[in-house]
């Protein structure tokens, strides 16, 4: 099961295998898929992984189940793949609806021709730019990004081939290394103008401003505020009216209420912001919430510095009076571990993925698990190691085609975290694709062990047991 943190931390597995699907036509039998019936809209889709937690979490199924869960998929998005909203004369939101989620693109319109924040989902390309044909017959001149995660860049190796990709300067380097090596973006996707602090564009007969944010959500946050329009995009800075997620490799849980500040003295009263998920939000709104992050974190650090522990301060509930703020990705309970871990928390230098990816590229699976195991010796302070982080390793590996190696990268993740039900899950997974039924029975049942609540491996034990 593919972990992650917060809530697209990157683009998963499925939705890696779901774009070569659709833009390769990889092999049926390489497919894994979420287990849906042919009445699974899209909406249940996305709520079911949702529940899950903060990972975005995918399921194994046969054979049999893909070409049932393709019809779905397809029948769900075929109702409204792409909501359209015109918000100004000039501005239109176009929600992007998948199994993975939704994110919002913003596309200033106009005789200039297309300024588009953000490129979505790449496996969502062609919807998008049918969607935009809708709107307008205008090319796509300028990209910017909001920041780095790959449902807000997904698209920029399309567009970017006839567009200039403007950006963060940390971004055109964050997209080229730590875990986002894995996404193997080409020289047309990442931004060919940078800038540090702030930048001024004029395009469509008005001043757009770029105002870097550091810190919060990831560490190349761009604000771009449409000022003739009184229209500002916020991306990841806000998530709606919830608790905020954070990249705990290049985010900053400490630097939520600097960022909110930061946004709130650089626009006007009266700005409608676009985040990079959910709906339009106020500048009340927006002040609302950094009031939220302010009081949460002086109560949960108040309470911690009185010799309470987390568990303790969950039980209690303080929380309470924030609860509206909750929801599947990140609870009450959530937020306070997250405050709490943000307070002690070594910022290492990258993800273990970027060495072990290399490895890969030159030698197999043992080579890889003999690289991090010298890593880890010799360097534990300049890596984030973890299970997360060698379980998408071993996902990378089985969507393209290299069961063998996955299954190795899989077999270290439960060397190291044998008490975790998550590493046998997917080991299991590997020996399913793999066609080795009785290791994928036996790991599913050790997952199952340690945790009694994985309804996936039960599902799937019902169906390797029916495949006998």
């Amino acid at each position: 099961m593919l972990g992650g943190v917060g809530h697209v931390e990157r683009e998963s597995w499925f939705l890696r295998v779901r774009h070569h699907y659709v833009a390769h036509e990889k092999r049926l039998a390489a497919l894994t898929l979420y287990p849906v019936s042919k009445s699974t809209t899209l909406g249940q889709c996305t709520e079911h992984h949702l529940r899950k937690g903060p990972a975005m979490n995918r399921h194994l199924v046969l054979l049999f189940f893909i070409v049932a869960c393709a019809s779905a998929l397809t029948l769900a998005q075929e109702s409204s793949p792409v909501q359209i909203n015109q918000i100004t004369e000039t501005i239109f939101l176009l929600t992007e609806n998948s199994p993975a989620g939704s994110v919002n693109v913003v596309a200033s319109v106009g005789p200039d021709g297309i300024l588009l924040v953000d490129t979505g989902f790449g496996f969502m390309v062609d919807t998008l730019r049918a969607a935009l044909k809708r709107v307008t017959g205008a090319e796509v001149k300028i990209i910017v990004n909001t920041h780095a995660h790959t449902e807000h860049t997904g698209g920029n190796a399309a567009f970017g081939q006839r567009a200039v990709i403007v950006g963060q300067a940390r971004l055109r380097t964050q997209l080229r290394s730590g875990a986002y090596v894995m996404e193997e973006f080409p020289d047309d996707a990442l931004p060919t103008v940078t800038f540090e602090d702030s930048l001024i564009l004029y395009f469509n007969g008005e001043r757009v401003r770029l105002s870097a944010v550091r810190g919060g959500h990831d560490d190349n946050n761009t604000v771009i505020h449409f000022t003739g329009s009184g229209v500002a995009c916020v991306g990841g800075i806000v998530r709606g009216r919830l608790f905020p997620t954070v990249d705990r490799l290049s985010g900053d849980i400490n630097a939520f209420e600097s960022a909110l500040q930061q946004t709130l003295a650089n626009l006007p009263k009266g700005t409608r912001l676009i985040p990079g998920h959910g709906g339009e939000l106020s500048m009340t709104d927006l002040r609302q919430i950094g009031e939220m992050i302010k009081g949460t974190f002086t109560l949960v650090l108040g309470e911690l510095a009185k010799g309470k522990d987390v568990s303790t301060l969950q039980r209690e509930n303080v929380l309470k009076p924030w609860s509206s703020y909750a929801d599947a990705l990140i609870s009450t309970d959530r937020w306070i571990q997250l405050i709490a871990d943000g307070t002690r928390s070594h910022r290492a230098a990258t993800s273990v993925i970027e060495p072990l990816y290399y490895s890969l590229r030159k030698g197999d699976g043992d080579a890889a698990v003999a690289q991090y195991r010298q890593l880890k010796k010799e360097h534990p302070d300049d890596y984030v190691f973890g299970e997360g982080q060698i379980n998408r390793v071993g996902y990378y590996l089985l969507a393209n085609g290299r069961t063998k190696d996955a299954v190795t990268i899989f077999q270290l993740n439960v060397q190291e975290y044998p008490d975790s039900w998550n590493v046998y899950d997917s080991l299991g997974e590997a020996y399913t694709v793999q066609g080795n039924n009785r290791m994928a029975m036996e790991n599913y049942k050790k997952s199952l062990k340690l945790n009694p609540k994985n309804t996936n491996a039960l599902d799937i034990l019902k169906q390797l047991e029916a495949a006998r």
